[in-house]
């Protein structure tokens, strides 16, 4: 029997669509359809008037909906709400599925395991369980994301840890690798790393980089229903987030999230908070001389634009702000080379075989990019 890896998709989220990667596994359905694949029945779910439908036009990576959604090899497990039967608020339930074993999801991921000749899994959510129950297999757990460099200003970028996602990621430890074997690297300047990640925008970008702000602080709010907001978020929530900027700061530009359920409203007087009506999230950087988030890619975005940045939630890229100069330029072209990876390197197989053979070799890693993408 060919090895493959294991997909988990079968995550829970606190909106009431509960296959919010319904892109991605008809996008994997399509670049690795002998992948094992674990599931909630809403992923088969052949209505395709339904919302997850409707949105697929937000990911560029869709080109073709497969005539049927069931795969090759797949397993459907109860909705996790549907197990933890003790727990009704939402955001407690996706709590515990990041930070705890499910015992009913441990034995049934073993079963699958033992009855399949896997490689590893691939997950965009944290989950304790399947980290544990791989680990005991000694089998890899790949986490991925979409970011933190999004088109249209930047080549799309996609976040890759052996650790985890969002929150308890490896970007720290991984970048004091980097900094022991970095001497024999080029190390670009801010300027020059961004003309790498943008080509196309790069002179709009300097532009943007070089505007004198009007705002002492940016507020950047983010979805309010994730793993980022609602586990990794370190007791900081958006209300928070808002009345701590104000009572700091003298002028303040608040930016609400385009896919987040609460927001700040313009005709409610906060203090001096003002509305941002930016066109996107860079033109909304260039206005603040300070950023202010949870734990959102526009903190990374503002990094590679020069303004000074605080995260208050967990995020890989916080480590960059606590660093010296000299380090923060080395994070930042570490960030750019090693830590995310260029959009159209994932969702590939052999790719995937590279990295869990190389593992955390980040000479190889650092050569192998600027090879494959970015000074093409």
């Amino acid at each position: 029997m060919k090895s493959n890896y294991l997909v988990y998709l079968n995550h829970y989220d606190i909106r009431p669509c509960t296959a919010q990667y319904l892109w991605l596994y008809m996008l994997l359905l399509n670049k690795l359809p002998n992948s094992t694949f674990i599931l909630n029945k809403d992923y088969v779910n052949p209505d395709r008037n339904r919302i997850e439908f409707t949105q697929l036009h937000r990911f560029p990576y869709i080109k073709e909906i497969p005539e049927t959604l069931y795969p090759k090899n797949g397993v459907i497990l109860d909705k996790v709400e549907d197990v933890i039967k003790d727990e009704i608020i939402p955001s407690r339930i996706l709590n515990r599925v990041v930070n705890e074993v499910i015992p009913e999801y441990r034995d049934n991921l073993r079963k699958v395991i033992e009855s399949n000749s896997l490689k590893g899994a691939l997950t965009w959510v944290n989950n304790k369980t399947l980290e544990e129950v791989f680990k005991e297999y000694n089998l890899p757990v790949i986490h991925n994301e979409s970011g933190a460099l999004r088109a249209p200003f930047f080549n799309d970028t996609i976040y890759f840890d052996f650790k985890g996602v969002n929150g308890n990621t490896s970007f720290k430890e991984r970048f004091e690798e980097f900094k022991k074997v970095s001497k024999q690297f080029p190390i670009y300047n801010r300027k020059e790393l961004l003309q790498i990640v943008s080509p196309h925008k790069y002179k709009e970008l300097i532009e943007l980089s070089n505007k004198k702000p009007e705002y002492e602080c940016g507020v950047a709010f983010q979805v309010d229903v994730d793993t980022n907001t609602m586990v990794y978020n370190k007791g900081m929530n958006s209300t928070d987030l808002l009345n701590l900027a104000v009572k700091t700061h003298h002028k303040v530009l608040v930016r609400n999230h385009p896919l987040s359920s609460i927001g700040y409203n313009s005709n409610i007087s906060i203090g001096n908070c003002t509305l941002d009506t930016s066109k996107n999230s860079l033109e909304f950087i260039s206005k603040c001389k300070n950023i202010w988030c949870i734990n959102s890619s526009v903190g990374f975005e503002a990094l590679m634009l020069g303004r000074n940045v605080k995260f208050f939630g967990d995020t890989p890229f916080k480590w960059i702000t606590y660093m010296n100069e000299e380090d923060k330029l080395l994070a930042l072209n570490f960030a750019v080379f090693n830590y995310l990876v260029p959009s159209q390197l994932v969702f590939n197989e052999d790719y995937y075989d590279y990295r869990v053979k190389i593992k955390g070799n980040e000479e190889e890693i650092y050569y192998q990019f600027k090879k494959n993408h970015w000074l093409k």
